[in-house]
């Protein structure tokens, strides 16, 4: 039990009479019972964590550097909304102002002339608008766009605003298997399953090629840029999650990165780098549509220069940019010459028109706008426009915090050196006893170093033993350990303070990847080193060791109790694909080509047909499910995760195993909505604390679970217990 006295008897003063009192209140102390004089703090919960507020913006100074903005977010409970706040500082006097609030604030930069600052934000609605908050305006912030329009991207210079938006947001609909838009009878084949079953998931696919509009913002107001061929509204294809575009100084040009219209034969020469999702540039077939062209993921990213006055688009470059993996290139740079008549632009390949064209990517490269020409400038032959010469900050702004320590905002004075935190968004964690958290570090039977993090309870004491849960994938040693690397399949504090030891896993990324030998080596057999050490260290009881994961680490979760059954006594896997039959054929036509046939390499190493059938049969978790013993509760978030995790699911269910299943419909596959992480990591933590420490919440409301819970524990053979 943790006390906090709130004064010491070296501070009293030293009179008879004090001496007299000190020693009357000692005797006092020392009678009385413990919960006199101490105050038990209360231990961390789901709720605290959910709560918390995190920084998702860094600090970014107004361009003469006099102010500076930064922005946190935290979810709101009972209401479980989700609370963006942007927050405006002097440089002079740093103190925080809170410039907006809405559900969500994205994309922020100042307004060119500094006077303001722009944004992306909800406000209530599933669209995002843009938003503009004036310094020293009380008002808030006011919406430039209409609530019917999604805005995906903006940028501004001149007093023009350019944006891209795209097709209504409705998360409610994405999941429609009856929608009245959709047609009765199509053709199917080449299709990927979801689309089919669920026409609305592509639309609400932010990696999915997508159809934009590009509308300007003026004095008098938002319009669409007419295209001169149709004197309809100019459309590019561009994703909602790849970034990258800037308006010239004048204000009547473009630079945007879209997705190519076409891919020439000739691009099949660049040098395509090796990893997930790159593949070679495939010419365009000749019976391709940009309807058609939607469905590939891999298709190749370019540079295009619009001009808003004429409303007409064309490639910047003949060429890709260099990195299109799966949604595409994210932050990419692009800078303009004061003059507006060249542009920068970075990580792009090149034209091979020229005989001195090469395969490899620019760095970066520049093109002249009105002629074309380009050129790829090492670093000493940059022009001069290229060189920041911006006014150096007065602070530097930073985010402080370590594995144990929650983030503040810290300003440093650059001439002084001095340093002091200007805001602490979660002053309610002082009230809170978090347990401990630390870098822990330990080898597996090749020898390498794994590292990662170990949550001890609060009142952690070294003669006792404590159940432990391995936490997949996502440890960040520099980060305040919240629940883990996300918010699906995670507990985090709130497990630890139910007596419960944590591990953090940081898993290697090496030559394993991608092979069936993968969750093997990167994954079960180092988990059972880190169970060994910590049982020779006598923290923990290895009979007592529970796994989660979600996404690819869940399909590590499924191997590692199918391999290692008598060694995890509890597991959840959570929006993952457990190397099932079911999961792989939904991969049929599904976002790459290669998509499958990676999947099965993953599983098992071969297609599951022939000689293959007998290597799923040995490798594959989802049909070796005769040899889990540890009751595994299975999290699906979305109906495409409920289809691929029913491979694990219905086998175990079938075999009356000890299997629990939560259905999120309208989730995300990182939980996102406040409401939606309480119930998912409330029943994780819940479950681990019922398999491991035998231990169940008074709480009426979770009576229920409860009680399939005990009629699970009675299905569980006696060896497993």
């Amino acid at each position: 039990m943790r006390s906090r006295f709130s004064s010491a008897l070296g501070a009293w003063p030293h009179s008879p009479r004090a001496l007299s009192l000190s020693t009357s209140l000692v005797l006092i102390f020392a009678l009385a019972p413990c919960n006199v004089v101490a105050e038990v703090l209360r231990r961390f919960e789901v709720s605290d964590s959910i709560q918390m507020s995190a920084f998702t913006q860094d600090a970014i100074f107004s361009p003469d550097r006099r102010h500076f903005i930064t922005v946190t977010q935290r979810g709101v409970l009972p209401q479980g909304v989700t609370e963006t706040t942007l927050w405006l500082f002097e440089s002079s006097a740093p103190k925080p102002t809170a410039l907006a609030r809405l559900s969500t604030i994205e994309a922020v930069r100042w307004e060119s002339e500094g006077s303001a600052v722009l944004f992306l934000g909800r406000n209530g609605s599933e669209h995002r608008q843009l938003f503009r908050a004036r310094l020293g305006d009380r008002a808030g912030a006011n919406a430039l766009t209409p609530p019917t329009q999604d805005v995906t991207h903006y940028a501004e210079r001149a007093g023009t605003i350019a944006y891209f938006t795209g097709p209504a947001a409705s998360a409610d609909k994405a999941w429609w298997s009856v929608d009245p838009a959709a047609a009765d009878i199509v053709a199917g084949t080449g299709q990927p399953l979801m689309h089919l079953l669920y026409p609305n998931y592509e639309k609400n696919h932010l990696s999915m090629p997508t159809t934009f509009e590009v509308w300007t913002v003026t004095a008098k107001g938002s319009a669409p840029v007419s295209a001169a061929a149709t004197k309809k509204p100019l459309q590019v294809l561009g994703t909602s999650d790849v970034s990258g575009m800037e308006v010239s100084p004048d204000g009547r040009q473009l630079v945007a990165l879209v997705h190519a219209e076409r891919i020439p034969a000739q691009w099949a020469r660049y040098e395509v780098p090796a990893g997930f999702g790159n593949r070679p540039f495939h010419p365009d077939a000749a019976d391709s549509t940009p309807e058609s062209r939607k469905n590939d993921y891999g298709r190749a990213l370019q540079y295009v220069l619009i001009d808003l006055a004429e409303g007409t688009s064309h490639p910047l470059l003949n060429a890709p940019v260099a990195d299109f993996r799966r949604g595409g290139a994210h932050g990419m740079a692009i800078a303009w010459s004061p003059d507006a008549r060249h542009v920068a632009v970075s990580s792009t390949y090149l034209p091979l028109e020229r005989k001195d064209s090469v395969t490899r990517p620019c760095e970066l490269a520049t093109v002249d706008v009105s002629t074309g020409k380009w050129a790829c400038p090492d670093g000493r032959a940059k022009p001069p426009w290229l060189v920041s010469a911006t006014q150096a900050a007065p602070l530097e702004i930073s985010v402080r915090q370590s594995i144990e320590e929650p983030p503040v905002l810290v300003a440093k004075d650059t001439a002084s050196g001095r340093e002091h935190v200007i805001l602490d968004p979660n002053p309610q964690l002082a009230g809170l006893d978090r347990g401990t958290a630390s870098l822990y570090t330990w080898r597996d039977a090749h020898g390498r170093a794994i590292t990662g993090g170990l949550a001890r309870p609060p009142d952690f004491r070294s003669d006792r033993r404590y159940p432990l849960v391995i936490q997949t994938h996502g440890f960040r040693p520099r980060r305040f350990f919240r629940t883990g690397g996300g918010d699906t399949a995670v507990g985090g504090r709130a497990l630890a303070a139910r007596d419960i030891v944590v591990l953090q896993v940081d898993e290697p990324n090496d030559a394993y990847m991608g092979t069936w030998e993968e969750a093997s080596e990167n994954g079960t057999k180092i988990y059972l080193a880190a169970i060994d050490q910590l049982a020779r260290e006598g923290v923990i009881d290895s009979t007592k060791v529970g796994i989660t994961g979600y996404s690819r680490m869940g399909f590590y979760v499924a191997k590692a109790i199918a391999d290692a059954p008598d060694r995890f006594a509890a597991a959840v896997v959570a929006n993952a694909d457990p190397g099932s039959l079911i999961g792989y054929y939904s991969y049929i036509d599904y976002i790459l080509p290669t998509y499958a046939s990676a999947a099965a390499d993953l599983f098992a190493g071969a297609p599951p047909y022939g000689e293959g059938l007998q290597k799923w049969l040995e490798r594959a978790p989802g049909l070796r499910t005769e040899r889990i013993r540890a009751p595994v509760l299975i999290s699906a978030a979305d109906p495409q995760h409920l289809i691929s995790l029913w491979g694990l699911y219905a086998p175990l269910r079938d075999q009356h195993k000890p299997v629990e299943l939560q259905y999120i419909r309208s989730g995300q596959h990182n939980l996102t909505k406040p409401l939606h992480q309480l119930a998912h990591q409330e029943m994780l933590v819940d479950w681990f604390d019922f398999w491991l420490n035998r231990h169940e919440e008074p709480s009426s409301e979770k009576r229920p679970q409860y009680e399939r819970w005990r009629k699970l524990a009675g299905s569980v053979p006696a060896a497993s217990r």
